[in-house]
């Protein structure tokens, strides 16, 4: 089993991770809002997006990229973001939604190929490494020393 899902499975959990990724979605928005529209500080939306996706699967991930795209746009209204076209706005909030949901929908993909490298790494009946994963470590060994 990989190491991508980090959340038990008890009643508490689920909630206080929603909660947290909820309130460093609002934290980054309040960072973005304080630093004004010079700076972009629009890829750090990933962060609770990412938790999100990684503890919950792509579902409620796909609902936080929502929140962060809506977060993110309310910011640049609220810094009274002038483009030469007013919906220029709305086109940065669907590719920064496309870029969301992009991230959202490969890292379910990256967890399956870890757990699928480390299922090939094994042997299914003894659990021990098999012959060429054996290989890899005596050669990363051999490299090392």
């Amino acid at each position: 089993m990989s190491n991508w899902r980090f959340i038990q499975n008890d009643n508490k959990t689920p909630i206080i991770w929603l909660i947290i990724s909820f309130l460093i979605n609002i934290g980054i928005g309040i960072i973005d809002f304080k630093l004004g529209r010079e700076f972009s500080f629009s890829i750090f939306y990933l962060i609770p997006i990412v938790l999100v996706t990684l503890a919950f699967g792509r579902q409620v991930g796909l609902v936080f990229c929502v929140f962060a795209t809506g977060t993110w746009f309310t910011v640049d209204q609220l810094n009274n973001a002038s483009y030469s076209h007013p919906m220029i706005g709305y086109w940065n909030a669907i590719m920064r939604f496309g870029f969301f949901v992009m991230i959202t929908w490969l890292l379910p993909v990256l967890q399956e190929l870890e757990r699928e490298k480390q299922i090939s790494r094994m042997d299914y009946l003894t659990g021990i490494v098999n012959r060429r994963y054996f290989f890899e470590l005596l050669q990363a060994e051999l490299n090392r020393s």
